[in-house]
Formats: C-alpha cells, structure tokens, sequence
C-alpha cells in the first residue's frame, strides 16, 4: 500500500471508489492498510485516498491493534522497561528497513526530500501561486535545519 500511494497518479481512483463502494469490507481493509502505511511508514496520503478511503472509527481501531501488534511483534511482559526495550528494538529495525529501502530505491529519497511538498512546507510561509517552485527549495532547507535541530538536542542529552 505505501508504494502504491507514493504513486497517486498511476491509480485509477475511481475505479477504487466503485470497488469500496459494491465491497465495503475491502473499504474498510484499504483504509486501515492506508493508516498503516502513514504511521509506520510515514508516507503521505494524498486527498484521493482521504476522500474514497476514510480514516473511520472502525478503520483506526483495527489499525491501532495492527500497529501495536507490530510494535510489539504480538508480545508483552506486562513489564514497562521490557517493553520499551521491544519498542526500541523494533525502532531500530524500522530505521534499517527505511536504510535499506534508500539504498535500494535512492529515487524514493529524492522524491521525498525534493519533490513532495507537505503541509509543513507551505504553513512555514506562504507564496503566491506563480512562485510555488521555490517551496522545492525550501524543503530541502527546512529539514536541514530540524534535523540539525534534533541530531543538536541529542547530542546535548547525551553530554548532560
């Protein structure tokens, strides 16, 4: 599903919304794939997918109890530290996975970082339509600073 939505455009949106709308089941299955794909992989969902594939009550519940049957890879021991040592664990490995995936698909990371402009980029400042190619500057300039911003903090954790 994430690789499907990084690519909105290759997507029939229609015909989706007439499959959701004859099954309602494979719906509501879409959406929650769809919430996944945003929280644990981080991938936008464009409005097409908001508007046929909507985050339902129903939708968040079973995608929770998906999530944090990942996070958790489906154990606990009731004991606080050792779970955060799997949520750790599993953190490390969703960093090794997005590694692994930059390497093998490097045009994924220039589409993200250079190409697709957020919510984020535009609420920092607001530009008239005709220079809205400068947002694909700012992007890039942006996350250099919160980055440095966050790598600053932990160093700083760190040392104190």
């Amino acid at each position: 599903m994430a690789e499907l939505l990084r690519r909105p455009e290759e997507l029939d949106w229609s015909c989706i919304e007439e499959m959701t709308r004859i099954r309602p089941g494979a719906g509501v299955a879409a959406s929650v794939a769809v919430i996944l794909a945003r929280d644990l992989l981080e991938v936008p969902v464009p409005a097409e997918a908001k508007r046929i594939l909507p985050a339902t009550d129903r939708a968040r519940a079973l995608a929770t109890a998906v999530r944090e049957e990942t996070l958790l890879q489906g154990q606990t021991s009731g004991d606080e530290h050792t779970t955060l040592l799997a949520l750790e664990e599993r953190s490390v490995a969703r960093r090794k996975y997005r590694a692994a995936r930059i390497v093998r698909y490097p045009e994924s990371l220039f589409r993200q970082v250079f190409v697709e402009i957020g919510p984020k980029d535009r609420g920092l400042i607001r530009l008239p339509r005709r220079l809205e190619f400068l947002y694909h500057v700012i992007r890039p300039l942006r996350l250099v600073v919160v980055y440095c911003l966050r790598a600053a903090r932990t160093l700083w954790r760190m040392a104190g």
